[in-house]
């Protein structure tokens, strides 16, 4: 056939069995290649009569007829089930060849690590694997499972473990800096009931975390790197938090717990899977970060530029870059500036006739504490010049808004 809109006239000859093949041929836009095939409605030319014509007339018909009673049936509700089977056995893969099998390997478990429960047999089932695996990790003999879980929220409030390596605990990772204040923390976290909020509480009231993060030149010459803690280790918020962070400071974060995540972005499913980003200035999109859902193949740009991992892959460590990027996308990108938008619009709200109240409450909002006498000049200052969206925007900006010191 020769297409009609004249693009990229091309002649195939197919057989008549497959008369509604069509194939597209495109410039590469939107993602869809050259030689890509969509196989859809027949197309039928104008001048196609006869019983073909009733024929595809008919089919549209019914089509329509199941549609509509599939829509009026709206969404049926999706329930997971597990099929318990017999384990397959597993073989040693010769040299970690997947087509060389060697003997069959027997259930057990790390021979270098305590347990005790009841090892396994031969013949045990999955049920029974499952469950001496989740005994084996949390034994309190071992401490394996509790240390790495103290050592991860070390790393989370402090900014590195005390295990630098926070997925390696073996001879290729770090030597823990603290090791008995590692062992009696993941003691305590047991005698807890292994119990989370105890142990972030414990944490953060702690005169460890409870630092200033002053800088000392004697200090840092003696540990650079602070492992020794000395002081608190200035670190910046998460790109998750951020983004809520400024939800909650324009006053448009929304609350609502659990239920669908929302998408920012729109899926095309025309010859090839198609993600556009969209505009996410409305409450739908104003949702906890938590609540995003994650496209791997199309990542949010202010969140890539904020060092977010890609959920292709596990982070045990996430980076801390400084960029060029970064510094756009917080003072130019279309959320901050919509938010920014929106924390002016608030304070203009409550506070219609008064600069330096919204000066105030601006830097409350933001920084969780009134602002000094120079700042609250310098802010209605440039209120007067530059307008209350913009210093709505560079508090957005300020390192006090996106580090924890």
């Amino acid at each position: 056939f020769t297409r009609s809109d004249g693009a990229i006239p091309c002649e195939v000859d197919l057989p008549a069995q497959a008369r509604f093949l069509t194939l597209i041929a495109t410039d590469g836009g939107d993602g869809i290649g050259h030689d890509q095939v969509f196989l859809g409605d027949p197309w039928l030319a104008a001048e196609s009569e006869g019983e073909a014509r009733e024929r595809a007339d008919q089919l549209h018909a019914e089509r329509a007829d199941i549609q509509a009673r599939l829509d009026a049936m709206g969404e049926t509700p999706w329930m997971y089930g597990l099929v318990i089977r017999e384990p397959r056995p597993v073989h040693v893969a010769l040299r970690g060849d997947p087509e060389l099998l060697g003997e069959a390997a027997e259930p057990g478990l790390l021979s270098c690590l305590p347990f005790s429960g009841t090892p396994l047999t031969d013949d045990s089932s999955d049920a029974q694997r499952r469950l001496t695996l989740a005994t084996w990790l949390g034994d309190d003999a071992g401490f394996l499972v509790a240390r790495v879980a103290v050592n991860r929220m070390w790393h989370y409030h402090f900014g590195t473990g005390l295990v630098g390596t926070p997925s390696d605990f073996g001879f290729n990772g770090d030597r823990p800096t603290h090791p008995e204040l590692l062992d009696a923390l993941a003691g305590e976290l047991i005698d807890s009931g292994w119990s989370s909020k105890w142990l972030h509480r414990k944490m953060l009231i702690s005169a460890a975390w409870r630092q200033s993060a002053a800088h000392s030149e004697a200090q840092a010459g003696i540990d650079h790197d602070n492992r020794w803690l000395w002081r608190y280790s200035p670190q910046r918020l998460e790109a998750e938090a951020i983004r809520d962070r400024v939800l909650q400071t324009a006053g448009t974060l929304q609350w609502n717990m659990s239920g669908p995540g929302f998408r920012d972005f729109e899926f095309i499913e025309r010859y090839a899977p198609i993600y556009r980003h969209r505009s996410t200035d409305s409450p739908e999109f104003w949702r906890r970060s938590i609540y995003r859902f994650a496209v791997r193949s199309v990542p949010e740009p202010l969140m890539e530029a904020l060092d977010c991992p890609n959920p292709t892959t596990a982070a045990p460590q996430r980076n801390e870059t400084t960029t060029a990027v970064q510094a756009l996308a917080m003072l130019n990108g279309e959320f901050l500036l919509q938010q920014a938008d929106r924390f002016a619009e608030r304070l203009e709200a409550e506070f219609p006739d008064s600069p330096s109240a919204q000066v105030e409450a601006a830097f409350r909002a933001a920084f969780v504490r009134a602002p000094t006498d120079d700042e609250l000049s310098w802010g209605t200052s440039f209120l007067e010049r530059a307008g209350l969206r913009s210093l709505c925007r560079a508090l957005l900006n300020a390192n006090e808004f996106l580090y924890v010191e």
